[in-house]
C-alpha cells in the first residue's frame, strides 16, 4: 500500500509561514536566552524571518497565477500601505500580521486553527523545557510591582498571554463539546497561570471569556443570539475609550485618588499605560504613517539603566506609533472578520474576538495574527457552525 502525500504551495506554504510566526513569537523574539545562546537565537530569528517571507510570497504568487482576483490587488495595496508605516516606524509586526490575515483567503479555517493550536502548544512546551533546563534566564522583571515569573520571556504578562491564547484556541476547537467542562478548565488554567505570573490582565481576560460563554448559553436559550452583533462596535468603542483615557489620564488618576508616579497597585498599573501613552502622544502627535519610537521594555531598561518606553494599549499603539493609515487598515480587517463570523454563525469565535478586542485596552497581542487567531477568519474559508446553522 503506497501512501501519497500531496503538498500545496498555496495552502501548506501559508500554514508553514503561520507556524514560523508562532515559533518566532513564543521562542525567539523577546525570550531571555542565556548569553551564550543569544547569537544563535538572533541568527535563527533572521533565517526564519526570511523563510517566512519566501513562503508567504510563494503562497500569494501561486494564488495569483491560478486565478487573478480583485482581492489580490486589494491585498497588495494594503500591504504596500503598511510597508510604508513599517519603514517609518522600523517595526514589521503589523505588516506580517496583515499578510497572514490577507493571504489566508479561501484556506479552510479549521486547518488554520488546528495548525495554530498544535504549533503554539509545541512552542510553549519547548519554552518551558528550556526554562527547566536552564537555557533561559529566570528573573523577576520588577520586584516592586510583581513577583510573577516570565518563563524566560521578557515579562510575565507575555507568558500569561501566550498560555491564554492557547487556551482560547483549545476552547474553540472543542466548541461542540461540553461547555461546562470548557469553562471549568479555562478557570483552572487561568488561576494557575495567575499564581505563577501574577498577570492580572490575563486573569481578567479568562474570567470575561468564561462569563461570555455563560451569557452565550443564556442568549441561546432565549433565542437572543443576535445581541452578539454588538461586538462589531467593539473596535471603535474601545479605540475611542483608549484615546479618552489617554487624554484625561491625569484627571482620572486624581479622581481615583492615585499617584501614578509612586503607586504600584493593580489599578495604578493599568492607568500608567495611558499616562505613558499621553507622554508619547505629546512628543509625536498623530501622523499618517506613524512615528519612529525607540521602545524599551522594562527588562532592557533595567539592564541598560535607561528609562523604559512602553506603549501597551493596542489601540494607542496603533494610532500613535503605527499611524492613522494603519489604524484604518486594522479597523477594516477587524470589521471584516466580525462580519464573516456573524454570517457563518460562528458565535464562539465571535465571543473570542470580543475578548481579544477587550484585551487590546491593556495589551498589544490583539493585533498580532500569530496570537489573535480569530483575525485569521477574515478571508479564510470559514465553515458554517453546524450547531447554529
Amino acid at each position: 500500500m503506497r501512501l501519497t502525500v500531496r503538498l500545496s504551495v498555496r495552502e501548506h506554504g501559508y500554514l508553514a509561514a503561520l507556524a514560523i510566526a508562532i515559533v518566532q513569537r513564543t521562542l525567539l523574539k523577546g525570550v531571555d536566552w542565556q548569553d551564550a545562546l543569544l547569537p544563535f537565537a538572533g541568527f535563527l530569528s533572521l533565517v526564519l524571518d526570511g523563510v517566512m517571507l519566501l513562503l508567504l510570497a510563494a503562497s500569494f504568487l501561486t494564488d495569483v497565477l491560478k486565478r487573478r482576483r480583485l482581492h489580490h490587488l486589494i491585498a497588495a495595496l494594503t500591504l504596500g500601505l503598511l510597508a510604508v508605516s513599517a519603514a517609518v516606524t522600523r517595526q514589521t509586526g503589523l505588516l506580517y500580521s496583515a499578510a497572514l490575515i490577507l493571504l489566508a483567503r479561501d484556506i479552510p479555517y479549521a486547518r488554520i486553527v488546528r495548525t495554530f493550536f498544535r504549533t503554539a502548544l509545541a512552542a510553549l512546551i519547548l519554552l518551558m523545557l528550556a526554562q527547566l533546563t536552564g537555557l533561559t534566564k529566570r528573573s523577576v522583571p520588577n520586584p516592586e510591582y510583581s513577583l510573577g515569573y516570565a518563563m524566560g520571556m521578557a515579562h510575565p504578562n507575555n507568558f500569561a498571554s501566550a498560555v491564554t491564547v492557547l487556551l482560547f484556541s483549545w476552547a474553540y476547537l472543542r466548541r461542540w463539546e461540553s461547555r461546562s467542562f470548557t469553562i471549568l478548565a479555562c478557570l483552572a488554567v487561568g488561576f494557575a497561570v495567575y499564581r505563577y505570573t501574577i498577570s492580572r490582565t490575563a486573569l481578567v481576560i479568562v474570567l470575561v471569556y468564561c462569563l461570555a460563554l455563560i451569557l452565550y448559553e443564556m442568549l441561546a436559550r432565549f433565542h437572543a443570539k443576535n445581541a452578539l452583533k454588538l461586538i462589531r462596535l467593539g473596535f471603535i468603542v474601545l479605540l475611542a475609550s483608549s484615546v479618552w483615557l489617554m487624554l484625561y489620564a491625569d484627571q482620572v488618576f486624581g479622581l481615583l485618588g492615585l499617584d501614578g508616579s509612586t503607586e504600584f497597585t493593580p489599578l495604578a498599573g493599568a492607568m500608567a499605560r495611558f499616562v505613558n501613552a499621553a507622554a508619547l502622544y505629546e512628543q509625536n502627535g498623530l501622523r499618517l504613517f506613524g512615528s519612529y519610537i525607540e521602545f524599551r521594555s522594562l527588562r532592557v531598561a533595567l539592564q541598560t539603566n535607561q528609562e523604559a518606553v512602553i506603549l501597551d494599549s493596542a489601540y494607542l499603539y496603533l494610532i500613535i506609533s503605527q499611524g492613522v493609515a494603519a489604524t484604518g487598515v486594522m479597523l477594516w480587517l477587524f470589521g471584516r472578520s466580525i462580519r464573516a463570523q456573524l454570517r457563518k454563525k460562528q458565535y464562539v469565535l465571535l465571543i473570542t474576538m470580543g475578548v481579544f478586542l477587550l484585551s487590546g485596552l491593556m495589551e498589544r497581542f490583539a493585533l498580532d495574527a500569530a496570537m489573535n487567531f480569530a483575525l485569521l477568519s477574515t478571508f479564510s474559508a470559514l465553515e458554517q457552525d453546524a450547531q447554529n446553522a
